[in-house]
C-alpha cells in the first residue's frame, strides 16, 4: 500500500511536527525534539515504493513546485 501526501496534507504535517517541537523545546525537552524532528524526515524520505527512488518529500516538492 503507497501512502501519497497531498500537497495540503504535506504543510499541514510539517507545521504539526513544528509545533509539537517546539513544545517540547519550551518544556525543555530539546533532545525529545530533536528526535522527533529526524524520526520524521527519516519516514518522509523513504523511497515511496521498493522500485522507486522518490521519497514521499520529493514527490510533494516536485507537485509544489519548490
Amino acid at each position: 500500500m503507497t501512502f501519497l501526501l497531498h500537497c495540503n496534507d504535506f504543510k499541514i504535517l510539517i507545521i504539526i511536527i513544528d509545533s509539537v517541537c517546539q513544545k517540547l523545546n519550551i518544556h525543555s525537552q530539546s533532545e525529545k525534539a530533536e528526535i522527533l524532528r529526524d524520526l520524521c524526515n527519516r519516514f518522509l524520505n523513504v523511497p515511496l515504493t521498493s522500485k522507486s527512488q522518490e521519497s514521499k518529500v520529493w514527490n510533494v516538492e516536485k507537485k509544489l513546485s519548490i
